[in-house]
């Protein structure tokens, strides 16, 4: 595969950075019948899958807990039951799910729970139906999945949503893949964080340069998750995608460098960085140096026993040096499932609000009244 082939579809008024993120759980529809595991389905039917969305695996990585997709347009992780697809770009996300319903199906799996959340886009109008619009997007999900829509920030400028649904009526049954252990479905933190506005001395080291492969490594990036294997690329003209595997957890970053929407994101669900402040402020002080945004965003959702323990991320306060806290909301997502979100603003830059660039002004002029994207 070329580079060609991969590179990110051209988007007139910029690339798209912040991701849409789906992520779907799954349980034992029948505990008499054999159970499959979604890990068994090969590179070629996920590529299949994801050619209704309009994306492109291009690598694979796997360790013994789950499996690592880096994407054209982002990533997918796959544990036994449990997906996880996050996608940049103008990606129609929703139409991957009825194949993976199938697919489950087809392992004697069901749906159990739906958790699909984006940050509010730099380029709203330019999305396809039915991401465009959050209504949009909740009224579709909503047809098979009825579940609770959930605003974190003002509607006007920088937030973040979530949609939620699950089908708790059923029991999963006593079989190996339904105890297996799996963090990520009843006992995670997960943390995402947003960066915005980059400098433009940290973009520019995410454009290709001559001798640079699109598999090169970027210096630092690998030791943010200390001893995880790492799958990385490079993409031409510029951009970076990058999926890390360390046991259970998984991590993931993205890079949109172009001045006029410059974005990166973070995510993962490695126990030690909310256990550990200081391991978080490590953290946080490594994606600025490498990143250095003017503004932050960090969503924190946690699940299960970890909802009243450990990173009780809506009684504290996150502190980043150098930044100013704008805007701290914290909402229960349902019974098992809550979630924080921060947003950070550089004390380098200016108080007033967000400067948009001309394009973004001029898509967001375009906006219907209720419109919020």
């Amino acid at each position: 595969m070329t580079q060609t082939d991969i590179h990110p579809p051209n988007q007139s008024c910029g690339f798209e950075g912040p991701e849409k993120r789906l992520q779907v759980t799954l349980k034992v529809r029948n505990p008499l019948d054999p159970v499959g595991s979604l890990r068994s389905i090969s590179q070629e039917r996920w590529q299949t899958l994801l050619d209704l969305a309009g994306c492109t695996i291009i690598s694979a990585m796997s360790n013994s807990s789950f499996d690592s997709y880096v994407l054209s347009e982002s990533s997918l992780f796959v544990w036994p039951t449990r997906v996880m697809l996050k996608t940049c770009g103008t990606i129609i996300l929703f139409n991957v799910i009825p194949l993976l319903l199938d697919y489950a199906s087809d392992l004697n799996l069901e749906f159990q729970e739906i958790v699909y959340s984006r940050k509010n886009y730099i380029f709203p109008q330019a999305q396809p139906h039915p991401h465009s619009h959050w209504d949009h997007e909740v009224d579709l999900l909503n047809l098979s999945f009825p579940g609770k829509s959930f605003t974190f920030g003002c509607a006007s400028g920088d937030h973040w949503r979530v949609f939620i649904a699950n089908n708790e009526s059923t029991d999963a049954g006593e079989s190996e893949i339904a105890s297996a252990p799996d963090q990520s479905q009843d006992d995670e933190i997960l943390v995402e964080i947003m960066m915005q506005e980059l400098s433009p001395n940290a973009t520019k080291k995410f454009y290709m340069k001559p001798g640079t492969q699109d598999k090169d490594k970027f210096p630092g990036i690998a030791e943010l998750v200390p001893g995880s294997m790492t799958d990385e690329f490079n993409f031409n003209p510029c951009g970076y995608s990058m999926n890390g595997l360390n046991e259970e957890a998984h991590w993931t970053i993205h890079v949109t460098p172009e001045d006029h929407c410059s974005y990166a994101s973070f995510e993962t669900n490695w126990r030690d960085l909310t256990r550990s402040p200081a391991t978080f402020s490590l953290l946080m002080d490594n994606l600025k140096d490498i990143f250095c945004p003017a503004w932050v965003m960090i969503a924190v959702r946690k699940t299960g026993s970890y909802r009243a323990q450990h990173f009780d991320a809506s009684s504290i306060e996150l502190d980043l040096p150098g930044y100013i806290l704008q805007e701290k909301n914290f909402a229960p997502l349902s019974s098992n499932h809550s979630a924080t979100c921060y947003v950070f603003r550089s004390e380098e830059t200016s108080p007033k609000p967000r400067k948009m660039s001309h394009v973004e002004r001029c898509f967001r002029s375009h906006l219907v009244l209720d419109g919020d994207v």
